[in-house]
């Protein structure tokens, strides 16, 4: 049905961050989410994600493309079918994605692995935040580069020259695009 492709990119933030970042239009968009203020890796946060950006040199960046086959591409879904096929592969890919990150945060001591999307460590619709409970899970908690800020569209444009796609009229994009990447000091 589909193949993954990985695409990797390692940004200096000196001077790039601001071009890429823009809390108020991205907060505004997250307000949209089911997940604003019902999951603690999404915002809005205690602490301002400018601090973040601003302790790190760099972001490692992996735009993950999943590709659909022909014949994927020519079946017309119901529409309910095809949200819950795109939000199972998408949760299969991302989960992936976020261990490969947590691997590479293992590996460079000090760095912070960044999601694809927002936390699944509890089950679905079961986070503590909603009940005004702590993290269960605060090991496994990551933010995402939107969840920051980041215009993630204008990154992928930018260092892959690729363009987020959405699905229409019940057919699949010709390809989905999940990014994650790893914050890193020098």
């Amino acid at each position: 049905m589909y193949q993954v492709k990985d695409f990797w990119a390692e940004v200096p933030l000196r001077g790039k961050w601001e071009q890429w970042v823009n809390i108020p239009r991205f907060l505004d968009c997250c307000r949209s989410c089911p997940n604003f203020g019902q999951v603690w890796s999404c915002p809005p946060y205690s602490f301002d994600p400018l601090s973040i950006w601003n302790s790190y040199d760099t972001v490692q960046i992996c735009c993950r493309q999943i590709c659909f086959n022909d014949e994927a591409l020519q079946i017309a879904y119901p529409p309910q079918e095809l949200g819950q096929i795109s939000k199972e592969l998408l949760q299969r890919e991302q989960d992936a994605l976020l261990e490969k990150m947590m691997e590479l945060e293992r590996q460079h001591r000090g760095s912070m692995a960044l999601a694809a999307g927002s936390c699944a460590a509890c089950a679905p619709m079961d986070c503590a935040r909603k009940t005004g409970g702590r993290c269960r899970h605060p090991e496994k908690i990551r933010y995402s580069l939107e969840s920051l800020g980041a215009d993630v569209g204008r990154i992928v444009e930018e260092q892959f020259g690729l363009k987020m796609l959405w699905g229409q009229e019940g057919h699949l994009p010709e390809y989905y695009l999940l990014v994650a990447g790893i914050f890193k000091n020098q």
